[in-house]
């Protein structure tokens, strides 16, 4: 059995070419992740700044009418 360095070559390529698809679809789906953990942070702070403005509103004191 020969070692034939073109093997080696295009053997060499294929594993480049494998572990750079692995990196950059590792990539694409932690800027996936990101991006929805991200809608959802947002979401939850939209609704705290309902929660507090209802809350507020519920702790203020009656208005009292002045009689005339």
């Amino acid at each position: 059995m020969s070692f034939d360095p073109m093997s080696a070559l295009y053997g060499g390529v294929a594993l480049g070419l494998a572990t750079l698809f692995i990196f950059a679809g590792r990539v694409v789906l932690l800027d996936t992740i990101d991006e929805r953990a991200r809608a959802v942070v947002e979401k939850v702070l939209k609704e705290e700044r309902e929660l507090e403005r209802i809350a507020a509103r519920l702790c203020r004191p009656p208005k009292m009418k002045e009689s005339p």
